[in-house]
């Protein structure tokens, strides 16, 4: 068998999922409350109750996370509101992966309690080759 390798991701590998001794805390939430630094941090897009973000250790080109603006480790905590919006920008997502890379199909994992690096729920909107 071949050996899969992706180079962006081996510094997360690397660490174990281990947050940085320069982070503390949520990634997520450290995004969330520095707008000023949306370029920076890839942020393309904010909405009034979550976030839009380029995942830095991508699966696939494209690879977003759509990030409540709320701290949540389960998808059931969060408000009915937020959860509209976070399907909401699903919706917009699938549609810029459609434009820019015409995938043949869509995923759509969400992560929540013990699965992300963050502990907080995140929908990964990825396009199929």
């Amino acid at each position: 068998m071949d050996t899969l390798w992706s180079p962006w991701r081996y510094e997360y590998i690397a660490s174990g999922g281990a947050q940085s001794s320069e982070s503390h805390g949520c990634v997520f939430c450290s995004i969330q409350s520095d707008p000023e630094h949306d370029q920076a941090n890839f942020v393309l897009h904010r909405a009034s109750r979550s976030f839009v973000v380029l995942n830095i250790y991508p699966y696939i080109s494209g690879h977003l996370l759509i990030v409540p603006n709320e701290h949540v480790g389960d998808l059931d905590s969060a408000s009915k509101e937020t959860t509209d919006e976070l399907m909401d920008l699903a919706k917009r997502s699938q549609s810029a992966l459609r434009r820019a890379y015409q995938p043949a199909g869509y995923n759509l994992p969400v992560g929540m309690r013990g699965v992300t690096r963050s502990e907080t729920v995140s929908l990964s909107p990825l396009a199929r080759r």
